[in-house]
């Protein structure tokens, strides 16, 4: 059986106004091509199966940036429509920041969005079983889980400096 997808964070570290993604081409820094920054959501393989990713908070005022897209853009055969997609970043369980969902509706075929997130409002901060069953993991404790319509979102993940 799989699970969700884990996100692995690029790290942009403490420097600022420098290039630091990606690997060093004599003076110039040159990124990863799009199929190495992105990750697609991966089924839970459930009787009725839900698409999703996570990610690891480990310190208490993490900042991230989520970039989604849909890359259901391709029309492969003539019966195919590309579609716009749903993306719901699941609400944490702090007691005092913990918040509601957020959705994102209708994420159109070939498009991308942004979202920054602090650690409060979607991170786990206690163990979850309805999450952990959802992205079919042993522990979602110190995640942040996102549901995806289907496997036609991909995700990138980047750790902002304080």
């Amino acid at each position: 059986m799989s699970n969700f997808a884990k996100l692995t964070p690029i790290d942009m570290g403490e420097n600022r106004n420098v290039f630091s993604a990606g690997k060093s081409e004599g003076a110039n820094v040159k990124g990863a091509s799009l199929s190495e920054l992105f990750t697609a959501a991966a089924s839970n393989s459930a009787g009725s199966p839900k698409y999703g990713v996570y990610f690891e908070m480990p310190e208490r005022d993490d900042k991230y940036l989520l970039i989604v897209r849909n890359v259901d853009a391709d029309v492969v055969s003539p019966a195919h429509t590309a579609a716009a997609l749903d993306v719901t970043i699941k609400g944490g369980n702090d007691k005092v920041f913990g918040g509601n969902d957020l959705v994102l509706s209708d994420l159109d075929p070939d498009d991308y969005t942004f979202i920054k997130i602090d650690s409060g409002r979607f991170k786990n901060v206690a163990e979850n079983a309805a999450l952990a069953t959802l992205a079919n993991v042993t522990s979602v404790k110190g995640c942040v889980v996102v549901e995806a319509e289907n496997a036609k979102l991909e995700f990138a993940l980047i750790k902002m400096p304080f």
